[in-house]
């Protein structure tokens, strides 16, 4: 909000008249008040910023639709998306489950995990929960923080580890491939079922392909259908993450199941 200044400031009702000087503090403090604008916007926090990025996008771009056909549509969610009206998403009649995020490495719970995962489940959506993996702690730490958030009494969907350049950068081929091998294990153990891995085509063209095709698997492509190395076959295909569903402020990714995959195919 603005706030203006009185034009009239004085009960008399008469006009003062004032000579504007320009001081010479003027522009030390112009330069000031700038360099707070751009240091504000470098701290900006990531919840702001993608927040103030969706909002001009709503002007410019109306994002991407479910659409009108057969196939099976989900949407996989984080804090980033806010407060979400979930009942308003059900009533879309498009969505059937959704993929929310609960954990990232070993200490990190995202804060709208519970309302999230409670809300999808409240409207008759199919929900599962997933782990950010990170390379900066051990595998057994980051399970146990995903296990002690996520009940498996009230998963639908299996428990998904996503793995990505941005979580596990600094690890190695063998690195990366060693501690998911032992993450889902960890999975398998507490959950009776191997988890669902998402990431990204090049990512698991690069480093997962030769092991871990026989897992159900989540794969990212925004810009064709996926198209993956070896024997493995998507489960899930994030065709988007600028889709625009009714109750969710912004963009949110949309998830369809390939063609041969159900949603009894990929339950716990």
């Amino acid at each position: 909000m603005r706030y203006y200044r009185n034009r009239f400031p004085y009960s008399n009702g008469y006009h003062r008249h004032h000579h504007h000087h320009r001081h010479q503090w003027t522009g030390p403090i112009l330069v000031a008040v700038l360099i707070g604008v751009v240091l504000a916007f470098i701290a900006m926090p990531a919840t702001v910023f993608y927040a103030i990025g969706d909002f001009l996008g709503m002007w410019t771009d109306k994002g991407d639709t479910v659409g009108s056909d057969n196939l099976i549509h989900g949407i996989d969610v984080s804090r980033y998306q806010g407060e979400i009206n979930w009942q308003q998403v059900a009533n879309e009649n498009v969505i059937s489950f959704a993929y929310i995020k609960a954990t990232e490495g070993s200490d990190l719970t995202d804060s709208r995990f519970a309302d999230n995962f409670k809300g999808a489940r409240e409207v008759g959506l199919r929900v599962g929960a997933y782990h950010f993996l990170s390379d900066k702690s051990n595998m057994r730490d980051q399970f146990e923080n995903y296990r002690r958030h996520v009940p498996k009494s009230k998963l639908d969907l299996l428990p998904m580890v996503d793995v990505e350049e941005s979580g596990v950068g600094r690890w190695s081929a063998a690195q990366i491939q060693d501690s998911l091998a032992v993450f889902c294990q960890l999975v398998k153990d507490h959950y009776g079922k191997l988890p669902i891995i998402y990431t990204y085509s090049n990512f698991y063209n690069n480093y997962l392909y030769e092991h871990f095709h026989n897992y159900y698997l989540f794969i990212a492509n925004y810009n064709h259908y996926p198209n993956i190395k070896g024997a493995g076959q998507h489960n899930i295909w994030q065709k988007s993450e600028r889709g625009r569903i009714n109750g969710i402020h912004g963009y949110v990714d949309l998830d369809v199941l390939s063609n041969g995959t159900t949603l009894d195919d990929i339950a716990l």
